[in-house]
């Protein structure tokens, strides 16, 4: 990753901090900056502030940190699949033993009645996927064979290549059980839009449509 140094105002790239302690938590991270990297050619936030990586005086990269504790979510959008990978093993383990974020946060099946009370909110969904559509702007990953009732996550053919290089074919996905994260929303049925590869993390236990 092409990254260079930078003034602030900042924001800590790909974390989403609780909406009671947001700027609490984050404003504590930086305080522990010794050296803060802009991320080339991310845009800024609708506050204008510049998405960076920060690094505290031992040279550790403070989103890991902040994930590692469970001060924080990981919501990667801009990082590396490399370091994408790293922050998903912290947050596994912050998510075993409940810490922070994770004593109240529970990973809930689509199918959960739970779901339609969540609209607009930040989600960790689990489920299988049973099909794969494609046109000619978008991948559609369906969870099920109605789109005005199953979930169904999408993401642009522009950044197909990157989830190729981290699942390999497509449609191999297919059949698997896996995790997608990000903002809840209802077109007809439950709908994430996904951008980054790091948002769909295939899973080894078996479950239920």
């Amino acid at each position: 990753m092409n990254t260079c140094a930078v003034a602030r105002p900042v924001v800590l790239a790909d974390l989403l901090f609780p909406k009671a302690s947001r700027e609490d938590v984050q404003e504590r991270l930086l305080a522990r900056a010794e050296r803060l990297e802009i991320i080339v050619g991310a845009k800024k936030d609708r506050w204008g502030r510049e998405p960076v990586l920060a690094y505290d005086a031992n040279g550790r990269l403070l989103q890991e940190i902040a994930v590692e504790q469970g001060l924080a979510y990981f919501w990667p959008r801009l990082l590396s699949n490399n370091l994408s990978s790293r922050m998903l093993n912290l947050e596994a383990l912050a998510r075993a033993k409940q810490l922070g974020v994770w004593r109240n946060t529970k990973i809930i099946h689509w199918r959960d009645k739970k779901l339609a009370g969540l609209a607009g909110e930040w989600v960790v969904l689990k489920g299988r996927v049973v099909s794969i559509g494609k046109t000619r702007s978008t991948i559609y990953l369906n969870f099920g064979g109605n789109w005005s009732e199953d979930l169904t996550a999408t993401f642009k053919k522009s950044v197909m290549k990157e989830f190729e290089d981290a699942f390999g074919s497509l449609d191999a996905l297919k059949g698997k059980n896996v995790e997608v994260r990000g903002v809840l929303q209802f077109k007809g049925g439950p709908w994430l839009q996904l951008a980054h590869p790091s948002e769909l993390r295939v899973l080894p236990a078996v479950l239920k449509d």
